[in-house]
């Protein structure tokens, strides 16, 4: 379908449109007409995406700085046990805004929902391991913290400059757990 077709048929309201709307906008890094036909989804409660487009819409809430805006989406749907990525991605948040011990309680949740669906947390990209290694160190639990760092290196490509810098980010953030860890103790 064509990007003009599919416009019409989002403006019509149909829901498979909206959503390949939003997802082709967010592939052309156009997150302006992203974020509105994602939050079009997440305004719609009955549509069959709406959990995706709550995340999505929340993401890019983040990338702009609205932390607190993202975090009052993510909410309105943390409640559902099928919510998973919504947990981790609010887990994250928390943990970004100083409400660490909540984060690791969401990030602990979706993780082990994660393991038990698929028997491992290969779904979690790199930038989640980092992100997630983040919020453990600020628990003070650099053992997985140092876990999380050492997935995200083992999960990123060299070929691009931006994965580059996070394995550079994480082998420093690991060095600098070494040094807490033996300074401090471990909690976790």
């Amino acid at each position: 379908m064509s990007q003009s077709e599919l416009e019409r048929a989002a403006s019509r309201g149909e829901d498979e449109a909206e959503y390949e709307l939003a997802y082709r906008y967010m592939s052309q890094g156009d997150y302006q007409n992203a974020f509105l036909w994602y939050k079009k989804i997440a305004d719609n409660p009955r549509h069959p995406r709406h959990r995706y487009g709550v995340t999505c819409s929340a993401e890019i809430l983040e990338a702009n700085g609205d932390n607190l805006e993202a975090i009052r989406l993510l909410e309105t749907i943390a409640g559902n046990p099928d919510a998973i990525v919504a947990r981790l991605a609010l887990g994250l948040l928390y943990s970004k805004v100083g409400k660490i011990e909540d984060g690791i309680k969401l990030i602990d949740y979706a993780i082990g929902k994660i393991i038990e669906l698929q028997g491992n947390d290969d779904y979690l990209k790199q930038i989640e391991c980092y992100k997630i290694g983040v919020a453990y160190e600020g628990a003070q639990h650099f053992a997985k913290s140092t876990e999380y760092y050492k997935k995200a290196i083992e999960r990123s490509d060299t070929n691009y400059e931006s994965d580059r810098r996070l394995i550079a980010q994480a082998k420093t953030a690991i060095e600098d757990n070494e040094r807490r860890k033996a300074m401090l103790g471990d909690m976790g």
